[in-house]
């Protein structure tokens, strides 16, 4: 039986002042832990649960900047059902 524990981490990508809070859960199947976060629709896994944890930091600091960069952070918050309340832009000094 696998048993989902939720856990609540800031996540920030820096120089785009971006922190979001996300409810991950961590769970056992077999003998890999599956870090999961409904919210964006990402997982990951490893091979124990610090494993997993640090793996999805990676990952979501991989997929948010991609985002960023691409121009559809704001689209797929939305499609995963964000409020998006504001956007803070970083303007480079001239």
């Amino acid at each position: 039986m696998n048993v989902m524990r939720p856990r609540t981490d800031k996540i920030e990508i820096s120089g785009n002042l971006l922190t979001g809070v996300f409810h991950i859960y961590i769970f056992k199947q077999d003998n890999t832990y599956i870090a999961y976060c409904p919210s964006i629709d990402l997982a990951v896994s490893g091979n124990s649960i610090r494993n997993a944890e640090e793996s999805f930091q990676e990952s979501v600091s991989i997929h948010l900047d991609y985002q960023i960069k691409n121009k559809v952070l704001l689209k797929d918050l939305k499609k995963h059902k964000w409020k998006v309340r504001y956007l803070i832009k970083n303007k480079k000094s001239r």
